[in-house]
């Protein structure tokens, strides 16, 4: 069994869908569906689709589902089941799911905040690493436990029926008597992943397709899994490393992602933590490219001899063969590492040259003179 760090923290308003994103699915085997809060409706669910709060998941025969949750643990929902997500967990809560009927797998690939599923029988709090939980039969609750520790509680979740360590298992068939916890059968085999790709580290379980020739920018590095949305289409899409991007992709991270992409030409921009960007002109041809941050943090790289462009709601950014950070924080702040940053804004003008910022605040000020940058001002979050 596999227990590699996999970072998905994913932001409630990062992405305008149905609901906060729960999770992303990672892998799926025959034709299992989802039904989102509020919609009469199943619709088929696809690798790489986020999953979001209050979704049904449905595994019909021969179906499995795989997804990854936002706090940390990975779940594989096996034929015949259905689950409601509650949460994904993370921020020291944990993830959360509701079934009255199925069995489900779960592995706890970093975090400490766990998972908990809730069944009419009880509640199974999973504090370690792979645990299974069989509910197949609606009288009777299986609990099997392969790595780390899994509380029993009752439906109110008041009392502690069984404590369970690895190579434990437990059957709950309701009442007042507590189950008896055994060790299980070592012919017994654990299959629950089996038929998904392992974790790959922070990085998405996919790769994109390599980039055409004088094409867009491609995503060079991708940690976390972060979206993007294409076109007029309103659901976002988990971002693949090495994915080509092109005029009109905006791009969402969330805290603890990070997206790094490179232009052919040599320039190269980067979002992290709680950032949209949007790509306004970045495909092959005219003198420099565009991109639009509409909120949180980036880093801009214009080669020797380029140009990149940068429009923000409080002005726009002119990088001339240099390095920046721009952050909208309370109002904006610029840093210029290298090269030279002309920012107009409708309230001025104002020049910078490598080791010099400013900052414009929210109430709509005019720009603050370019002051000197210390050894502290300079960011180090685009480093990897």
């Amino acid at each position: 069994m596999t227990s590699v760090l996999l970072t998905l923290l994913l932001s409630r308003a990062a992405l305008a869908a149905s609901g906060p994103v729960a999770g992303a699915v990672i892998a799926i085997s025959g034709s299992p569906e989802v039904r989102s809060k509020g919609k009469p409706a199943f619709r088929p669910l696809k690798p790489n689709q986020f999953v979001y709060e209050a979704d049904l998941l449905k595994a019909s025969a021969g179906e499995r589902i795989f997804v990854s949750l936002i706090g940390g643990a990975e779940v594989s929902i096996d034929e015949n089941s259905e689950f409601e997500v509650g949460s994904g967990g993370g921020n020291g809560k944990p993830a959360a799911l509701k079934s009255t009927m199925g069995h489900l797998c779960t592995r706890l690939l970093h975090g400490l905040s766990g998972v908990r599923i809730k069944t009419p029988l009880g509640v199974v709090a999973v504090r370690g690493t792979e645990a299974e939980v069989d509910l197949e039969n609606p009288a009777e609750l299986i609990v099997r436990v392969f790595e780390g520790h899994v509380d029993l509680l009752s439906a109110d979740e008041t009392t502690t029926l069984a404590k369970l360590q690895a190579n434990q298992e437990t059957v709950f068939r309701g009442g007042a008597a507590k189950p008896r916890v055994s060790s299980i059968d070592p012919s017994y085999k654990d299959s629950c992943f089996t038929g998904v790709p392992p974790p790959t580290g922070l990085k998405p379980s996919v790769q994109g397709t390599p980039p055409p020739p004088s094409s867009g920018p491609r995503a060079a590095l991708v940690e976390g899994y972060p979206g993007y949305r294409r076109g007029k289409v309103l659901q976002a899409t988990v971002l693949a490393q090495g994915e080509v991007l092109q005029t009109g992709d905006v791009l969402v991270s969330a805290p603890g992602q990070f997206v790094r992409l490179d232009f052919p030409y040599g320039a190269a921009v980067a979002i992290h933590d709680e950032a949209r960007l949007e790509l306004e002109s970045v495909e092959a041809g005219g003198p420099s490219k565009t991109v639009s941050l509409k909120s949180g943090q980036a880093w801009l790289m214009a080669p020797a001899g380029g140009r990149l462009d940068c429009v923000t709601p409080m002005g726009k950014l002119r990088l001339d063969s240099g390095e920046a950070d721009l952050n909208l924080a309370e109002g904006l702040r610029l840093k210029v590492y290298a090269g030279e940053a002309v920012l107009d804004s409708p309230r001025g003008r104002v020049v910078l040259h490598a080791g010099q910022g400013t900052q414009l605040s929210a109430n709509g000020s005019a720009p603050r003179p370019p002051a000197t940058l210390t050894p502290a001002d300079r960011e180090t979050w685009q480093k990897r």
